[in-house]
């Protein structure tokens, strides 16, 4: 799928769904939601509180900062499972994955009357069964007027990146053989790998070609669920899906056994590097440092500039763009703040009003400094060099020379 992105340039997987999680903040309106604009809710209840649960904290951790989501009139973060004190005039937004525990938390809060009115968001399309369930417990306890809004939503999955996205589901290779090895049903584990591609691939209007191995009964079975979730979602919106579209891509399903050097080689890619060596959840890369300290780097990779040019680069041509990007900018600082003869009130006023997006900027070039230089520092350690020379032979079938030979036994 990342030749359809190539051509699609402004495509950004991250992008659009912090759009879908921003409408939810504007109480699920589909207007062109900015500051200024308002929704008959907005302008009832201006000030709301927004709950969630692990699954949607992670989810949003990696697209909207705190900041971001205060011009957004949301004035409390809350943990779903903490215990919260009774809030009065303000609209209660929850974000939760669609689980019977969720609810239940949900309906306390109802029964203790925490909040006037609430909206209710999941994360994923909501069984029957347990909106059934969530009727009858409110119903019960006389709450129904307090619920304003109930919607289900495909968000599901976690963007890494403006390229970049996972399932969440971790050890999936691992878990899926151990199933095998048990003799175990694997149908709930694939329905949720299906139903993480589906939401992902709704979420950003993607209706792809879907072609696999026929003697793999695996990824069969996947494809099989993702064209029922594409029926079951045509049928609630009543609303035929249009497969006619020229720019469908292609999702092809392959079984990582006939792929499996790709969790072994060791990337070269700067993005794959950080990832592969810290780690990189809910928008943040923790690097371990000595003494046993770690310093968390909080990039926002939908405005970080260098990240987003940089980070299918090459290290060393990353790195490189890098030193010369911040040399640049440095000498461009000091020509502005230079004073000399010529200074005059007018240029000093436009200096300073320039001042904060300098400091952003030098900030940023600063943290991606600091991290390129962390980056060296653990690939010289581990011998990423020889490493990555020693598969790219291999890969290639090449002969092996004796030098790489001797580094690999050592």
């Amino acid at each position: 799928m990342e030749d359809f992105f190539e051509e699609e340039r402004e495509w950004n997987i991250m992008q659009l769904q912090k759009k879908a999680i921003l409408r939810i903040l504007k109480f699920n309106s589909f207007k062109n939601t900015t500051n200024n604009d308002s929704t008959a809710f907005d302008k009832q209840l201006v000030w709301k509180v927004l709950i969630y649960d692990t699954y949607a904290k992670e989810i949003i951790n990696s697209l909207i900062r705190i900041e971001k989501i205060h011009t957004h009139n949301i004035t409390l973060f809350l943990d779903l499972e903490s215990k919260r004190d009774t809030i009065r005039n303000v609209a209660a937004i929850y974000l939760i994955k669609p689980c019977k525990e969720s609810i239940g938390y949900v309906i306390r809060d109802l029964k203790n009357k925490l909040y006037d009115r609430i909206f209710v968001n999941f994360l994923s399309p909501c069984p029957d069964n347990l909106l059934e369930y969530f009727a009858i417990e409110s119903g019960r306890i006389e709450a129904q007027n307090a619920i304003a809004q109930i919607f289900c939503h495909y968000l599901n999955y976690s963007t890494i990146t403006s390229r970049l996205f996972t399932l969440n589901l971790p050890d999936a290779y691992a878990s899926f053989y151990r199933f095998h090895e048990l003799n175990e049903d694997i149908s709930s584990y694939i329905n949720a790998i299906a139903g993480g591609l589906f939401m992902f691939l709704k979420t950003n209007s993607l209706y792809p070609y879907i072609r696999f191995y026929k003697l793999d009964l695996v990824a069969q079975k996947v494809a099989t669920s993702l064209r029922q979730f594409y029926d079951k979602a045509a049928r609630e919106e009543d609303r035929a899906i249009d497969f006619s579209s020229s720019k469908r891509p292609l999702l092809l399903l392959l079984n990582r056994s006939i792929d499996i050097h790709t969790m072994l080689h060791h990337p070269w890619k700067c993005i794959s590097l950080l990832h592969d060596i810290f780690g990189i959840h809910g928008g943040k890369i923790e690097v371990p440092l000595e003494k046993d300290k770690n310093v968390v780097y909080d990039f926002d990779w939908l405005t970080d500039t260098f990240l987003q040019k940089h980070e299918l680069m090459n290290y060393p041509d990353a790195a490189a763009t890098m030193y010369t990007e911040y040399n640049n900018f440095k000498q461009h600082q000091d020509t502005m703040i230079k004073k000399d003869e010529d200074t005059t009130t007018a240029k000093l006023i436009e200096v300073m009003d320039q001042l904060p997006e300098i400091t952003e900027k030098r900030s940023r070039l600063e943290a991606n400094t600091n991290l390129m230089h962390i980056l060296y520092d653990h690939i010289k350690k581990r011998g990423y060099y020889q490493l990555n020379d020693i598969e790219l032979q291999i890969m290639a079938s090449k002969h092996v020379s004796s030098t790489v030979i001797s580094f690999n036994h050592q």
